[in-house]
Order: structure tokens, then sequence, then C-alpha cells
């Protein structure tokens, strides 16, 4: 079984993720094209690109969640077809963009959902689980409305809520597909505080789609640019997301500010919008 696989190795695999060879097409429609790239486990990766780039069809390859139409992906170093899907679901959780339908449930119910991969076939919340999704919805601060439906809810509590249920799920992977595009700055800020201290604390490898390049350069030490189904750079933030770059990818002449620390911040040039 997969999840002996991890549990009996004398140590994890270097290797988190991987993709070889990646394409994907829906229908006759090619979205990702020869995509190769390697996360190491316990890294922290920003993942940017135009709108069709293909980000969020490679994260949820990533995620297990689609079958490369062409080649392969890995999960510690293992074909992710190799695993059940609830042996996967154990050590990687992914966090779309949009809360699923459900109604009838609490947002505490549904964080508490997140600790179904460890249970049995009949789930039986345990006192051990009840523990960590607690402490999963106050590190996410949202203790404060665990009795609430969650359809009385905002877009950014929801989306909050859903990090709460990947928390508790204790992945060793976490995949996330613009988890801040509803919330306002102090929640951006404070999300990405969270994955980065959870990616540093707990070695959780962390994978964000993120439209937002000023975030990517302040809170990921590795980005990797998408750009029509391809991979075009890869590295620090401040060697990929150059000014020439973001014009040849986003059509937007940019220049660079930084930060006290000397982390590049990204601003558009007036009138940048008209460009191409």
């Amino acid at each position: 079984m997969a999840r002996d696989y991890l549990k009996n190795s004398t140590r994890r695999p270097a290797t988190a993720l991987r993709a070889e060879g990646v394409s994907f097409a829906y229908r006759s429609d090619w979205v990702l094209r020869d995509v190769s790239l390697s996360v190491g486990d316990g890294e922290m990766v920003g993942l940017v690109g135009p709108n069709g780039s293909g980000k969020s069809t490679l994260v949820r390859l990533m995620a297990g969640l689609l079958a490369p139409g062409q080649g392969r992906t890995y999960l510690f170093d293992r074909p992710f077809h190799d695993y059940p899907r609830r042996d996967a679901a154990r050590y990687i959780s992914y966090v779309p963009q949009d809360m699923p339908a459900v109604f009838g449930f609490t947002a505490g119910d549904f964080v508490i959902m997140g600790r179904r991969p460890h249970q049995g076939y009949l789930p039986f919340d345990t006192e051990h689980d009840e523990r960590l999704a607690v402490e999963a919805m106050r590190e996410t601060e949202t203790d404060g409305f665990a009795d609430r439906p969650l359809t009385e809810l905002s877009g950014g509590e929801r989306q909050r809520v859903l990090v709460a249920a990947a928390l508790a799920q204790e992945p060793s992977v976490m995949l996330l597909d613009e988890p801040t595009a509803s919330l306002d700055l102090h929640y951006q800020v404070q999300i990405h505080s969270l994955l980065r201290r959870l990616n540093r604390a707990r070695t959780i490898t962390t994978i964000v789609v993120t439209h937002d390049l000023n975030l990517a350069c302040l809170f990921f030490p590795r980005v990797i640019v998408l750009s029509e189904g391809r991979i075009v750079a890869d590295g620090p933030p401040r060697d990929v997301l150059t000014p020439e770059r973001i014009r040849d990818v986003y059509k937007v002449d940019v220049s660079y500010a930084h930060h006290g620390d000397g982390t590049p911040m990204i601003v558009p040039h007036p009138g940048a919008e008209d460009r191409g």
C-alpha cells in the first residue's frame, strides 16, 4: 500500500512532486504541452501566469485529480496511479478556487471532514480529529464562526474554511489554487504568512497558484511562470519576474521598486493596460 511505502521508509524521498513530459487537453484543446518539473520535499513554490496559461490544470494534475494525456506525474517518487485515491489523500490536500456546493453543514462540520482520509470506511470523529479541526480553525481565524452554516458565510470566509479543512487533513503536500483571490489585503497576507509558517515548521511542501506577482515576490523562494501551456521560467522571483519577462508574458510594462530587505516590488507603468 502507498501509505505503508512512506510510513515504513527510513526517510521520505527528497522529491515530493514530479511531472515528466506532461501534456493535457480538454477534448481537443491542449492546455499543457510537455511540462516537466520537480518540487523538493518541503519547498514553497508560487505558480504564476496569465489567464488560460494552464496553472489550475497543472495543479490539478499534480494533485492527482486529473490524469495526463501524455507523460506521468509522481508523488514521493511513485507514479500517482500506484496510489489508491484514499491513500494519496492522506498525504496531499488540494484547495480549489471555490468551495463546492455543501448544504446543511456548519463551518466546523466542513473542517472536520478534512479528517476523512485518516478515518475508517465508516467515518467516526475521535477526540484527536476534533482537536486538529479546532486547531486548524484557530490558525485560520475561522473558529469564531464554527457553528455558522456555510451558506451564511461570505466568499472570503468560506475560502478560509477551505484552507482550515486542508490543514486539518495533516498533509505532507498542499496545493492551493488562488486561495486568496476573494480575500481582502489583511487576509491575503495572513493566509500567505500562515502557509509560509506551516511550510517551515512542518515541512509541508506547498504550491500556490496566484495572480498577485508582488505576493509571489514576498512569500515564495521559488516561482514558476507558465505561458501558453508551457513553463517559461523557474527560479527565485527576482530572476524570473523581470520587467522583460513580464512584458513578454503579460503584455504589460512594469518597473521595479524594492522593499527594505531588497525584495522586488513590481510597479505597472501608467497606461500599461493600453499596451498590446
